[in-house]
């Protein structure tokens, strides 16, 4: 749901919606700047005070916009380097202290995939396990992204991992976007220095690269029971942003549906009280997949249930809807590169057995 004084009347079914949280880190930036940032924010229609009501929304188009004027009217086409100072748990709201508890950057970044569709629909989140560790990747879900925002974003994901982790934590690599022309020299040098790695910027995505050694590594404010109670907050807001989505109720139904296996598009569009094509056709309006939503339902219960340690392999199985426990422990491996008797071993789990 979007609140009203904060951008034009449009079909959020055709133009993607962010949290208004996002915004407030270039608020500030830009009047650390000597800038004012309500008459920058005003230009494309975004009311900066507004946007400091939790879980306010505001078109992803605006905050665009958004950047490009602040990256101009600064005559910094980096500017998003200068958000540092201004990340803090709270500009994901509920989410962002759920994230900063997490007891790993591996389990950070499944955190991140697991809500950023309720922090924002601009893009997909993508995780890829390589040899050397991790990677994750923001696929933008629309043409004509602003680079500088990519740059803030990209800043604010390794900032929190500084925080999380250790100041001097540089990703393996990282790869962003250009503005038309791409950057010069200087600006490509800039942005090695603050990372601390390869900037590749002929990317067409947003893609953080992260050791294997450095995504398992424990950090510092590491707490497994508050994060886990921190995930069922979050997901109550995730309830309140999104109550009327329609991919929200689909995952609804799906977690309630996995013990029976009842869980095609013919049986939920049967609960939903719709077609299956009309089902589709109205996920791929708010741009995604029934599977999709399947998949990182079952997904986040494997995750929440492995941390809780307090059921055996297949009884998590069955209450995630997978005909025999071998399929689980496959999907579970790919999922997060272990087994789960790896895992519960590794969050020091021995009396939980089957």
């Amino acid at each position: 749901m979007s609140d009203p004084r904060l951008g034009p009347d449009l079909d959020q079914d055709r133009v993607k919606y962010v949290l208004a949280s996002w915004a407030l880190p270039l608020a500030d930036a830009l009047e650390e700047q000597g800038e004012d940032s309500r008459l920058l924010f005003k230009q494309v229609r975004i009311d900066i005070e507004a946007a400091r009501v939790p879980g306010s929304t505001i078109p992803s188009r605006s905050l665009d916009g958004a950047w490009e004027l602040a990256a101009t009217v600064t005559a910094d086409r980096l500017i998003g380097l200068r958000l540092g100072q201004h990340v803090h748990p709270g500009t994901f709201d509920a989410v962002g202290y759920a994230i900063y508890a997490s007891v790993t950057l591996e389990d950070s970044i499944e955190r991140i995939r697991n809500y950023f569709r309720i922090l924002s629909g601009a893009a997909t989140i993508k995780i890829t396990r390589t040899d050397s560790g991790l990677e994750l990747e923001l696929v933008p879900n629309y043409e004509g992204g602003s680079a500088a925002r990519a740059v803030g974003l990209t800043a604010a994901l390794v900032k929190m991992w500084r925080d999380m982790y250790r100041p001097d934590f540089a990703p393996q690599l990282v790869r962003l976007f250009a503005p038309a022309g791409g950057y010069t020299a200087s600006e490509n040098d800039r942005l090695a220095a603050h990372f601390g790695c390869p900037v590749d910027t002929s990317s067409a995505s947003i893609a953080i690269g992260v050791s294997g050694k450095d995504a398992v590594a424990r950090l510092r404010a590491a707490n497994a029971g508050l994060a886990q109670r921190l995930d069922g907050i979050a997901w109550d807001f995730a309830q309140h942003l999104q109550g009327s989505s329609l991919g929200n109720r689909v995952m609804l139904e799906v977690v309630q549906h996995f013990p029976s296996g009842k869980t095609t598009l013919n049986d939920i569009a049967l609960e939903l009280k719709m077609a299956p094509r009309t089902l589709q056709r109205r996920l791929a309006h708010e741009g995604v997949s029934f599977q999709d939503l399947v998949d990182t339902a079952r997904r986040r219960l494997a995750d929440a249930y492995l941390k809780a340690g307090d059921k055996p392999p297949k009884m998590m199985a069955y209450l995630l809807g997978f005909s025999d426990v071998s399929h689980f422990s496959r999907a579970v491996k790919s999922w997060f590169g272990k087994t789960p008797g790896e895992l519960l071993a590794d969050r020091g789990v021995t009396s939980v057995s089957g």
